[in-house]
């Protein structure tokens, strides 16, 4: 698929130009949790999602680093009927990026007429890229979400979860020795920061299409590297899971290509 980052691909953003002071927050997650309204399909929420994409292309500057991606649900018992992931690459970003939009008519349209067919409760996260390696196919814009929310057990803090990411960092670079074709998929670890939320930790793990969720995960189960890690985990917090499925709605344009230096006279002759 067309590569799947909840950090935006940040290694392809220059910031060179950042004052060696002002250092920047983790990437932002905002996280709409919506249900339909009485009547309304998804087909209602699409068409509402199209009209959005058009004004995004209006609004502002500030929009070009945002990353938007839409999850339904496959297999998950999920309190909403899709989720809305929406990032920018830092805290800045997001603020410049909110204040762009909630000031412009195509954001307060295209809100109205996600209001007209969904009611949705939403938090801010912070997100940690723990692996990236889905394959940057150009164009193609679905995946397939595993879904891990997590709530810390009594006694455990971060620490420990950090601990058990260890381990698993570990068991997947095994996987990956064994089988590098197993290892394509990407997992990002989501922080609640402004939240209304039980959920401690919430875990995506990202894998180009179903097929390829069945075959990573049958690698992962059959060769008992899973076990280690999922003992470390368990130990940590409990998580309630899901797979759902994904579409990218926007991606951030792509920094300008650098300008090339002009040519050197030639010299003349004499």
């Amino acid at each position: 698929m067309k590569r799947f980052s909840l950090l935006l691909l940040l290694g392809c953003w220059s910031l060179s130009s950042r004052p060696a002071y002002a250092a920047e927050t983790d990437a932002v997650v905002e996280i709409f949790a919506c249900t339909l309204k009485p009547g309304k399909t998804m087909a209602d929420f699409d068409a509402a999602t199209k009209f959005w994409q058009t004004e995004m292309k209006k609004i502002g500057p500030a929009q070009q680093s945002y990353f938007g991606v839409v999850f339904t649900p496959i297999r998950a018992n999920a309190p909403a009927d899709v989720y809305w992931l929406g990032t920018h690459p830092n805290l800045n970003a997001w603020a410049r990026g909110h204040a762009e939009y909630a000031a412009s008519a195509g954001g307060q349209s295209a809100d109205a007429r996600f209001d007209a067919v969904s009611t949705c409760k939403s938090g801010l996260y912070f997100s940690k890229a723990l692996r990236e390696a889905l394959p940057d196919e150009e164009g193609d814009v679905t995946a397939v979400a595993e879904s891990y929310s997590c709530t810390l057990k009594p006694g455990k803090t971060m620490a420990n979860v950090e601990s058990a990411l260890a381990v698993w960092n570990g068991q997947v670079e095994k996987l990956k020795a064994a089988d590098s074709t197993a290892a394509n998929f990407s997992a990002y670890m989501l922080t609640p920061w402004l939240a209304n939320t039980p959920v401690d930790v919430l875990y995506l793990v990202i894998s180009d299409d179903i097929t390829t969720f069945g075959k990573v995960n049958t690698q992962w189960i059959t060769s008992g590297l899973s076990a280690p890690s999922g003992a470390a985990f368990n130990d940590a917090h409990s998580c309630e899971t899901g797979l759902y499925a994904t579409r990218v709605v926007h991606e951030p344009t792509p920094p300008a290509a650098p300008t090339a230096a002009p040519a050197a006279p030639a010299a003349a002759s004499q």
